[in-house]
């Protein structure tokens, strides 16, 4: 690992700091393919804080593919509020393809879910915004 750690610009990293990162799930695998994504100037301390958050390079190529543009802090902030990129993708399914990360967060954290968008849809019609959604859900709690 050291070596492609190496040629990656991650050079003095003692087998006692590879094993510490390998313990946090830090791989040459994982950092290179977060910096496949766009993010050639990832430290060490955010390939480990962006592992502590479940923050997978699956999950940033996703929510990119989506057209999110995320720096490192967004995507930390995202999975540490429980946002999976297959709830974006749903929303999105639903005719919701302008919500914002501050939506996804505020939704996943108070509980909607695609299904209960898909019946509110049913019920008021597909106009309905998702500011309405999330003020039906928060008042029927």
């Amino acid at each position: 690992m050291n070596t492609v750690m190496v040629e990656m610009g991650y050079s003095g990293l003692s087998h006692d700091d590879l094993r510490e990162l390998r313990n946090e799930g830090i791989t040459a695998t994982y950092i290179s393919n977060v910096r496949s994504l766009g993010f050639t100037d990832l430290t060490l301390d955010q390939a480990v804080r962006l592992a502590n958050a479940n923050v997978s390079s699956t999950f940033m190529a996703m929510m990119m593919e989506l057209g999110y543009e995320l720096d490192i802090e967004d995507f930390i902030e995202l999975r540490r509020a429980g946002l999976t990129a297959h709830f974006t993708s749903n929303i999105h399914d639903l005719g919701y393809t302008d919500v914002t990360i501050e939506q996804l967060v505020r939704m996943v954290r108070i509980g909607v879910t695609p299904g209960l968008v898909e019946r509110l849809q049913e019920e008021r019609g597909l106009e309905i915004s998702l500011e309405e959604v999330i003020r039906y859900r928060i008042s029927n709690q």
